[in-house]
């Protein structure tokens, strides 16, 4: 048997359904708009803003919300992007200004990002200078 009450939903489970379908009505238990995690996520990075190695690892996790322990290195950057599991673009403009600020090391950035769209169909790359 039911206790009375039990068809309500706890807040803890509409919690994890606002997470999961986006807006919900409490009231009526429906969703008031489309589900957020289905769109494709929109990143966008400015080459110039990457002027030395470590401030450029450090601006692209930082835009791009990577984990505190990301390793701040062409190695970590090929994990994280490789592993990427929904939908993300990433556009980057300015790249002529990276290459100049970061030389070959801006070139092997693009060249990681280059690869893990090539590997990962979640990931798109688009430039725009």
């Amino acid at each position: 048997m039911y206790s009375q009450g039990s068809t309500r939903m706890t807040a803890e489970y509409k919690a994890f359904l606002q997470r999961c379908l986006g807006s919900l009505d409490a009231d009526k238990g429906t969703v008031k708009n489309k589900p957020t995690s289905l769109a494709k996520r929109r990143v966008k990075l400015n080459g110039a803003r990457m002027k030395s190695k470590v401030g450029a690892h450090i601006y692209i996790s930082k835009k791009l919300k990577f984990p505190s322990y990301y390793g701040k290195n062409l190695d970590a950057l090929n994990d994280i992007l490789s592993t990427v599991d929904k939908p993300l673009t990433i556009i980057i403009k300015n790249t002529k200004t990276m290459y100049v600020n970061l030389r070959e090391y801006g070139q092997a950035i693009m060249g990681v990002f280059n690869e893990a769209q090539h590997s990962n169909a979640n990931l798109e790359i688009v430039i725009k200078d």
